[in-house]
C-alpha cells in the first residue's frame, strides 16, 4: 500500500481517536488544571499537537539539522510546552490540535512517494525519512497520551483497543525489521503498563529480536519498571 494513502488513515485515526475520548469527559475532565507532573487531557492534546506542528514546519520550511532531542533534554523542552499552553482554553487547544491535524493532511496529501521518502538530517548526524516522522508524532506519540488518560480514568480495555489499533495501521506503513520492532516494543510497553505481563514479554523479545537496538534502553525504560522484578521478564534477554 502507497505510504501515503496509509499516513492519511493514521492522521484520520488520531483524530477520531481524540474525538472518542473527548466524548467520553465530563466538564470537570475538561477544564481540569494540570501540572508539569501530572498533565490534564488539554494538556496531553497541546503536547501532542505542538511536536507534530514542529515537525511540519521542519518539512516545509527547513532551516538546517533538526535539533535532536534525547533523555538529557526532552524534559526541559517538554516543560516549554507544558508552560506556553498550561493557561490556554479548552477550546483553544481543541483548536490547535484540529488544526495542526488538518494541516498535517493538506501537506501530505500534496506529496508524492518519493517526497515522504525524503529523509530529514538531524544534529546527530542521522537521518529520518519524513514519512517516519508524521507517523511517530502522528500517530504513534497520540496513543501513548491518550492511553494515558484511559489508564487514569481505569479504562484498561479502551486503552488497549486504542494501541492496538494503532499498531494494526503503522505495520501498513513498512514491513522493515526496524520498523516493525518499532512498532512491537510500544505495544510491549502499554501491555506492561497495564500489568499484562505475558503479552508484554512476548512482545518485547519479539521486538528486541527485530530491532537489538532497542535493548539497552529496555533495560531501563520505566514503562517496564511494573514487570521488571518478576522472573519471567529475565526471559526477555537469555
Amino acid at each position: 500500500m502507497e505510504k501515503k494513502r496509509v499516513l492519511l488513515k493514521l492522521l484520520d485515526f488520531a483524530l477520531t481517536a481524540r474525538n472518542d475520548l473527548v466524548a467520553r469527559l465530563n466538564s470537570e475532565e475538561k477544564s481540569a488544571t494540570g501540572t508539569w507532573k501530572r498533565w490534564s487531557a488539554k494538556d496531553a492534546f497541546a503536547h501532542i499537537a505542538h511536536w507534530l506542528g514542529r515537525d511540519l514546519q521542519n518539512i516545509e520550511k527547513p532551516a538546517g539539522p533538526i535539533l535532536l532531542f534525547d533523555e538529557n533534554n526532552i524534559d526541559a523542552e517538554n516543560r516549554k510546552i507544558y508552560d506556553a499552553w498550561a493557561n490556554k482554553s479548552w477550546d483553544e487547544v481543541g483548536r490547535f490540535f484540529s488544526d495542526t491535524y488538518e494541516r498535517a493532511k493538506t501537506l501530505v496529501g500534496g506529496m508524492d512517494e518519493k517526497r515522504l521518502h525524503d529523509n530529514l538530517e538531524r544534529t546527530d548526524g542521522s537521518k529520518r525519512p519524513i514519512w517516519q516522522s508524521i507517523a511517530g508524532h502522528g500517530l504513534t506519540h497520540v496513543t501513548s497520551h491518550l492511553g494515558l488518560v484511559y489508564r487514569r480514568r481505569t479504562e484498561i480495555k479502551e486503552a488497549t483497543a486504542l494501541e492496538e489499533k494503532a499498531a494494526k495501521l503503522l505495520r501498513d506503513l513498512d514491513d522493515g525489521p526496524e520498523w516493525r520492532g518499532t512498532i512491537q516494543y510500544n505495544l510491549a510497553c502499554h501491555y506492561a503498563l497495564v500489568g499484562q505481563k505475558q503479552p508484554a514479554i512476548v512482545l518485547l523479545k519479539e521486538a528486541l529480536q527485530l530491532d537489538p537496538k532497542l535493548t539497552e534502553w529496555s533495560k531501563k525504560d520505566p514503562d517496564f519498571d511494573g514487570i521488571r522484578n518478576d522472573p519471567d521478564f529475565a526471559e526477555v534477554y537469555s
